[in-house]
């Protein structure tokens, strides 16, 4: 939901173009928003991908304008409407380490001097960045066609020798991407990476270059405005290994969740404000069982009605908007008032940042 030119809104019964309705309806004649506001139901494991900063992108969009189509970065926020299951990161150190040590499958594919390196610096608190992308040069970089295939089945043959209940959070997901994704790469990079578990109403923010992958669950998505990825693996779309390894954050650390800020104290009417820090978005989550509360927009928003119908009702003008669950409406700034039936509603609302 958005004015990205790679799939851009519609005004539902005119047909025309959000960038065009913009344009009409804003003083300066704007046509885009700052951001993109998606729904997700992923029930098999999303690439494992970063998306370039804006410096990069601008060189990418440039030499390869067919797969790399703008020139804006892309930091992301995502909020769980389910459990919600995602890669994100590289894990702590020491974690980092048991994984691969304790894995007989990266012993095919990772020197030993590289591990006892990457020991050294972690004993001795060193930067550990440049270890890190070399461990990934090891696992992309296969000596014979069959080097990979092989490191995949000795892993899975590990994996099915331990009892279930010793089994690690990385090994049962290697399972399952591997009845997903057959003999992909991407199954091995996953031991040096995060796994986290949202509970819904938790959200997960993602910077550029930030290495993620989002692998079940129904969440709501937003970034700013660009459709530019660097994928690496679990996925046939074109992978970019080279680019991806020369650009990532090789930072090991716990997940950066975002703490939503709750703006009212009325429990009858719930507003919490999702604020990333980026430039181009903030989201509201808004829960609502009963009528006559008020919500204040700061910039151009994309709201959607989760749960229940609801009616909008603007301050300066008295436009009303009604909201059927699951449509989808474009919003100018501003305060609006809330009425909502006797079974309430949830409404999420994407807004741009007004600073």
């Amino acid at each position: 939901m958005g004015t990205h030119k790679s799939c851009p809104s519609y005004i539902r019964g005119t047909g025309e173009a959000l960038a065009e309705y913009l344009k009409q309806h804003t003083k300066n004649g704007k046509s885009s928003l700052s951001f993109l506001f998606k729904v997700l139901s992923i029930s098999k494991t999303l690439s494992i991908q970063a998306h370039p900063d804006k410096e990069l992108a601008a060189e990418l969009n440039k030499k390869q304008p067919e797969i790399y189509k703008d020139a804006n970065h892309k930091p992301e926020l995502a909020i769980a409407l389910t459990h919600f299951e995602a890669l994100y990161g590289f894990l702590p150190p020491n974690k980092l380490l048991f994984n691969l040590e304790s894995n007989p499958c990266f012993k095919l594919l990772i020197p030993a001097e590289h591990l006892d390196i990457f020991k050294r610096e972690v004993e001795e608190s060193k930067p550990l960045q440049h270890s890190l992308q070399i461990f990934l040069q090891d696992i992309f970089t296969f000596d014979t066609p069959e080097t990979l295939p092989t490191a995949i089945q000795t892993l899975l043959n590990d994996v099915h020798k331990t009892p279930e209940a010793l089994r690690t959070d990385h090994q049962r997901l290697a399972l399952r991407l591997f009845n997903d994704h057959g003999n992909d790469v991407g199954i091995l990079v996953m031991f040096m990476m995060n796994y986290v578990r949202l509970a819904p109403g938790q959200s997960l923010k993602i910077g550029a270059n930030e290495l993620h992958a989002y692998v079940s669950g129904d969440c709501i998505e937003c970034m700013a405005t660009s459709d530019n990825v660097l994928r690496c693996g679990l996925t046939p779309k074109y992978k970019d290994v080279k680019t991806l390894l020369n650009t990532l954050t090789y930072e090991t650390r716990e997940p950066k969740l975002v703490q939503p800020l709750c703006t009212n104290d009325n429990p009858l009417f719930t507003v919490k404000l999702y604020n990333p820090d980026f430039d181009e978005f903030v989201v509201h989550t808004v829960e609502a069982a009963a009528s006559g509360n008020q919500i204040q927009l700061g910039g151009w928003s994309i709201g959607i009605a989760l749960e229940g119908d609801l009616v909008l009702v603007k301050e300066s003008g008295g436009k009303k908007v009604e909201m059927k669950k699951y449509s989808v409406w474009v919003l100018e700034a501003g305060k609006y008032t809330v009425g909502v039936g006797k079974d309430g509603a949830k409404l999420c609302i994407a807004s741009e940042k007004v600073t």
